[in-house]
């Protein structure tokens, strides 16, 4: 009965409450199986790390819940742990499905504190706000971003800038040679 308990405890815990060893308890458990009795079929995740069971895991996905964008030496600080216990864990969970793939993704801070930002205010273009935090080129930071597929973490813009200027070099090169000409008239 314990072994089948949505607790899930291992074979020496089943043991340390009995008075057993772990290989008397699995002798028990192949005989009982053999009689007839059904046993809840266990797979090991790899590695033997048991995410349900492991606390600093369950720690990790509540602080997700709480707040998404985090580096991993972050995590690791409000969670009292080593980074790379830290990014141990962070693997696994990743390998699972159970963590987003850009938690505990970034190294930045300061691009972590840019994208929030951009995300803040739809008002402050990439270019402006990257100038504020001392970037050179955050709008091609960004664009790495979209092309790694990390592109949902930022709130999509209107493009009126952008499609002035199609509009603009929409023209044929004619047209262009007419509007030089007129600007050079015009002086």
């Amino acid at each position: 009965e314990m072994y089948n308990s949505p607790e899930a405890p291992t074979l020496e815990q089943i043991g340390r409450a009995f008075g057993l060893t772990r290989q008397r308890v699995h002798q028990i458990l192949k005989k009982a199986k053999a009689l007839g009795v059904k046993l809840v079929e266990r797979k090991t995740p790899p590695e033997g790390h048991w995410i349900e069971r492991c606390q600093l895991c369950k720690r990790i996905l509540q602080l997700q819940q709480e707040e998404p964008l985090l580096t991993r030496r972050q995590i690791a600080a409000r969670l009292n742990a080593p980074i790379w216990v830290v990014h141990w864990h962070l693997n696994r969970l990743k390998a699972r499905g159970l963590v987003e793939r850009h938690f505990g993704y970034f190294r930045s801070e300061r691009l972590i504190q840019a994208i929030k930002l951009y995300n803040s205010d739809p008002a402050v273009s990439a270019w402006k706000l990257g100038r504020m935090l001392g970037y050179k080129n955050l709008p091609g930071i960004f664009c790495e971003l979209e092309k790694r597929g990390l592109g949902y973490l930022l709130r999509p813009r209107s493009r009126r800038m952008a499609g002035r200027r199609r509009a603009a070099q929409s023209g044929t090169v004619i047209d262009a040679k007419q509007a030089f000409r007129k600007r050079r008239a015009g002086k």
